[in-house]
């Protein structure tokens, strides 16, 4: 959705404002828990209101400072978890 402020300016690794802007409405009003996304090449989290934006590395050719791996996700009656599984170790 976005690197940093959910008002930054477009850039390449965002979604247009214009839409963003849009979307992080719906999430609010629909009191979405976590939204995941992928294909950043880097891992991203932030958080906006009570919603979680977790994005995910890449698993063949990472950017950021995590390596390849993959993200995992479990939810149960417990709630919802999440870590990034590093394929070096």
């Amino acid at each position: 959705m976005y690197l940093k402020d959910p008002d930054e300016d477009d850039n390449l690794f965002v979604i247009p404002k214009e839409r963003r802007l849009k979307i992080l409405d719906l999430l609010n009003k629909y009191e979405v828990t976590a939204l995941f996304t992928g294909h950043l090449h880097r891992n991203n989290y932030r958080r906006y209101g009570s919603t979680e934006l977790v994005s995910s590395g890449s698993v063949g050719y990472p950017l950021g400072d995590d390596p390849s791996g993959i993200r995992l996700v479990e939810v149960d009656e417990r709630g919802l978890r999440h870590r990034y599984v590093n394929f070096e170790k």
